[in-house]
C-alpha cells in the first residue's frame, strides 16, 4: 500500500511532465507558452490587425514591452515552424493561437542581401521576400521553466518540491 509521501510525489510527477506537453495560451495574458521549448509567442491584435518592413519589424520586436516583458525578438524559422499546423490551412498555425492570419510572418534569417525568409500561415511554407514587402509580425521570447510555471500556476518553490524535506 502506497503511503502518503508515495501518493503526492507520484500526484506531483505526475502533474508537472503532463502540465509540460504542448502550447497553452497564458490566461489573461497576450502570450502563448511552449513549455518544450521553453518560448513565449506573442498573440495580441497586432499580430493579426500589424504588418510592416523588415527594418520595422525587427525594430517592433527589440522594443515591445508585453505582459511585463522586454526581451522579444524576431524569431527564427525553425521557432516559427513550430507553431504552423501542419494539419490545418488558412490559416496553418495551431488554434490554441486567438491572433493569426493566412499570410506571411517574418523571421530573424537573412536568405541573401535585401531578402528574408518568411514563413507563410497560408500553408506553413517557407518563402523568402524582399526586405522591402510588408508582413506581419510574431515576436517570440526565450523564457525559464519558472516563468512558464508560474504563468501556468504550478508552484516552483515549496516543501514537496524540496527533496531534503522528505
Amino acid at each position: 500500500m502506497l503511503d502518503k509521501f508515495m501518493l503526492t510525489t507520484v500526484f506531483v510527477l505526475v502533474f508537472i511532465f503532463n502540465a509540460s506537453a504542448e502550447l497553452i495560451h497564458a490566461n489573461h495574458h497576450n502570450i502563448v507558452m511552449d513549455d518544450i521549448r521553453l518560448l513565449m509567442w506573442q498573440d495580441d491584435e497586432d499580430s493579426k490587425f500589424v504588418s510592416m518592413y523588415f527594418s520595422t519589424a525587427k525594430q517592433y520586436c527589440d522594443e515591445k514591452v508585453l505582459d511585463g516583458y522586454s526581451d522579444w525578438r524576431l524569431p527564427s524559422v525553425n521557432e516559427l515552424l513550430y507553431i504552423v499546423d501542419r494539419h490545418r490551412a488558412v490559416p496553418a498555425i495551431f488554434l490554441v493561437f486567438k491572433y493569426g492570419v493566412r499570410d506571411s510572418y517574418w523571421t530573424s534569417i537573412l536568405a541573401e542581401q535585401n531578402k528574408v525568409n518568411t514563413v507563410s500561415f497560408e500553408e506553413g511554407n517557407i518563402h523568402i521576400s524582399s526586405t522591402n514587402e510588408k508582413k506581419f509580425v510574431r515576436c517570440v521570447r526565450t523564457a525559464n521553466k519558472n516563468e512558464i510555471y508560474k504563468m501556468r500556476g504550478i508552484p516552483t518553490k515549496g516543501p514537496f518540491l524540496n527533496p531534503t524535506n522528505f
